[in-house]
């Protein structure tokens, strides 16, 4: 009995390890991507190292491009700034013309409550 219940304190601890490193993994996701899209078609966005941070919600810290009627995978396209601490880079709005979706730097609250918005549908 007290082996069984050590097994199963056990088997507790690890979900609970598991669940906190994944989460932990997903909080650390430093981009936001358009709502309602296939985020599998978005590569992992990437700055230099030495780059200043740009302004919140004014500058674009990057772009992804977009092909017109193709389902092919975006490309990102990095800007001349990076997000500071604090700030995920997400999804602004889309530029039809120059056919991108603009990037700009929020914080995770605001960035996500758009995106959370468009799937109840507000």
């Amino acid at each position: 009995m007290y082996l069984f219940s050590r097994k199963f304190i056990g088997s507790i601890l690890c979900a609970i390890f598991i669940t906190t490193v994944f989460r932990v993994t997903v909080s650390q996701k430093r981009y936001v991507i358009p709502p309602g899209m296939d985020e599998s078609r978005f590569p992992e966005p990437l700055w230099d190292a030495d780059a200043p941070n740009c302004e919140p919600e004014r500058e674009p810290c990057g772009f992804y491009t977009f092909p017109v009627g193709s389902r092919s995978n975006m490309k990102w396209v990095k800007s001349w700034c990076k997000c500071g601490q604090g700030y995920l880079c997400s999804y602004h709005k889309t530029d039809t013309k120059m056919r991108v979706y603009r990037q700009v730097c929020q914080s995770p609250s605001e960035a996500y409550r758009f995106e959370d918005g468009f799937r109840r549908g507000i």
